[in-house]
């Protein structure tokens, strides 16, 4: 067979691209990466209150700005309703949008959306009015203090009676792994119940630091800190109902469709029965535990957590002075009346804010606190630069700094623990 020639080549060429309907190169479907981002004028994103702020919106494919994308964005308080709704053409350099100003501190939020190629892409941004000034609007009960007081007394009157169970599976080389069971003050005050969770400890000598980590919402097993006590760190995740944290799942899903189902609102109105009574004096006792660590240092006594584990650590540094570093991320329970003075209604409001009280206590001076909130949007929302504590839509996988603590060799050792404490920490 002769081979063809150049020119009936090109020929056989053009009509397969003719027949298979292809279009020329420069009509190919575009198919890179968009991106919608909001932009604050201030790059550390908070604001005096009266100050006029001004967002800057983009759509961007492969970085550059996307011709005749059109952006529906709404404007107003974070979380609450919207002020304002409109839809617009996003010019080159951008769409500039006057928000205006708070005259109280708090946020104010812009969330833009745009629809390209039938795939809706999020973006947002959240400027601070004088967040640090923001005041708690729940009030105490007359006798707030003294309750707390006695909860803890009557803890203190029980013997921890721990008990560990090995867990070789889970340990490593670097960490020893246990299964540990506490007594804990009972439902309504009167009897025991039983306080569970995964310890992980630095093998070999010395004196460590240690985290508490009491969990999210919803009923599962736990395997423990491991990555982070690899660090050199004492960790002990709980788990908060009442029953073993190393059984099989099977157990766990079961409870959580039946008998545990809705557990933050068990014993709502009764303050000496109440779900979280418990739970919150719970976490007290793991901290006695971790505490009296024949390895703990003594001094680097941190807790942290998500969502109602984030509730759990701030409530938790409330009650025991011996913590010193507090991590808490998106913390669900708290500011619970806030909705009331036209604020985010958060997750959990419905709990008591007798007993979320806790979370509006003066903590000690001397306490290092750290903080994250994540905005729960679709996959595209991503942050824009200057991301700030009070605006992190990936806070999820951001890593903070738990504890900073010169170490006994004169080095300045930085603790850092990914949300959710998955494993994915990291020491320097």
């Amino acid at each position: 067979m002769r081979p063809l020639s150049l020119s009936r080549s090109c020929l056989l060429v053009a009509v397969s691209l003719a027949v298979g309907g292809a279009r020329p190169l420069g009509a190919q479907e575009r198919t890179g990466a968009v991106r919608v981002q909001v932009t604050p004028d201030h790059d550390d994103w908070t604001y005096k209150p009266g100050a006029s702020v001004t967002f800057r919106i983009t759509v961007a494919r492969d970085g550059h700005p996307l011709p005749g994308a059109s952006v529906s964005y709404a404007l107003g308080p974070e979380m609450l309703p919207p002020k304002v709704e409109k839809t617009a053409l996003v010019p080159k350099e951008g769409l500039v949008v006057s928000a205006g100003t708070m005259s109280e501190p708090g946020f104010l939020r812009l969330v833009a959306t745009a629809e390209v190629e039938g795939k809706k892409y999020r973006a947002l941004a959240t400027a601070g009015f004088a967040p640090e000034e923001i005041r708690p609007t729940v009030e105490d009960p007359p006798d707030f203090d003294a309750f707390w007081a006695a909860g803890k007394e009557a803890l203190a009157r029980l013997p921890m009676d721990a008990k560990l169970t090995p867990l070789p599976d889970l340990s490593t080389g670097k960490v020893d792994v246990y299964h540990v069971s506490l007594q804990n003050v009972g439902v309504d005050g009167t009897g025991t119940s039983r306080f569970y969770g995964i310890l992980a400890e630095p093998k070999g000598e010395g004196k460590f630091p240690a985290v508490m980590s009491p969990p999210g919402a919803g009923v599962r097993p736990y395997r423990g800190l491991i990555d982070l006590a690899e660090k050199g760190v004492i960790t002990l995740q709980v788990g908060i109902h009442g029953l073993p944290v190393n059984l099989d799942p099977v157990v766990y899903d079961s409870l959580a469709r039946a008998g545990l189902s809705g557990y933050p609102t068990f014993n709502l109105d009764d303050r000496d029965r109440y779900y979280y009574r418990r739970v919150y004096l719970g976490c007290v006792r793991a901290d006695d535990f971790l505490a009296s660590h024949p390895k703990f240092d003594g001094k680097n006594l941190a807790v942290t957590g998500g969502s109602q584990g984030g509730a759990l650590s701030i409530v938790t540094a409330a009650l025991d002075p011996r913590v010193t570093g507090l991590a808490a991320y998106y913390p669900a329970l708290a500011d619970t009346t806030g909705y009331t003075k036209g604020r985010v209604r958060p997750a959990g409001q419905g709990a008591r804010p007798l007993l979320l009280g806790l979370q509006r206590r003066d903590l000690p001076a001397d306490l290092h606190v750290l903080g994250l909130r994540r905005d729960p949007g679709p996959e595209e929302a991503a942050p824009g630069p200057g991301d700030r504590a009070f605006h992190h839509p990936r806070a999820d996988r951001a890593g903070i700094a738990l504890a900073r603590d010169a170490a006994e060799d004169g080095q300045e050792r930085v603790v850092t623990v990914s949300p959710f404490l998955d494993g994915e920490g990291s020491a320097a």
